[in-house]
């Protein structure tokens, strides 16, 4: 029965969408609605490819809606769940092998941020990114970018740095103990 009205309200939500984009004051309150509602919904009752296409063409809304008050506010005010949003889309571009999209998404949260921390991660993913495209230079360059940053800031002892150092050490045929597939991927806290 709860499956059966939780499809039901899918399919209200599909007809009606448009609505709903408006239906919020907030544009975190809307985004939330769609990444912690719709989207997992989307994958629990619709084939993958219809769930792909349907999360991809909603976050990339959001995207618009979030990026065009960024611009009307002149940047002073970069909405909390906006590092959130770029990450599902960048992890549901990589996931239907869309790198370039993802990379470009990387290189979004290297222009708006100032945090050094964030720009870490945000090379740990292009290196990610990187390394499934094949593209091992520029895995290990981006890598490289992440470690130097974290040891400016004196951070050698997290997961990102880590990640990095599996990544390169694994390009140059040297795997260390953890799993390289067990960490892939990080998203950036604002």
């Amino acid at each position: 029965m709860q499956n059966e009205r939780e499809e039901e309200a899918l399919e209200l939500y599909l007809k009606e969408q448009n609505s709903f984009f408006v239906a919020f004051k907030l544009s975190t309150d809307n985004f939330e609605f769609h990444s912690d509602i719709v989207i997992p919904m989307l994958f629990k009752y619709k084939d993958n490819a219809f769930a792909y296409e349907e999360s991809i063409r909603i976050l990339e809304i959001e995207q618009i809606l979030v990026e065009a008050a960024i611009i009307m506010n002149g940047g002073n005010d970069i909405p909390k769940h906006y590092g959130r949003l770029i990450s599902e889309l960048e992890q549901l571009y990589i996931n239907i092998g869309c790198y370039d999209n993802a990379l470009v998404l990387s290189d979004k949260i290297l222009n708006i941020t100032n945090q050094m921390d964030v720009k870490a991660i945000a090379y740990n993913n292009k290196a990610h990114i990187y390394r499934l495209m094949g593209n091992q230079t520029a895995a290990i360059k981006s890598a490289k970018r992440a470690i130097s940053i974290l040891t400016e800031l004196e951070q050698q002892d997290n997961r990102i740095y880590s990640h990095c150092q599996e990544i390169i050490a694994d390009i140059k045929g040297k795997p260390q103990k953890s799993n390289l597939f067990g960490m892939t991927y990080f998203f950036p806290k604002y």
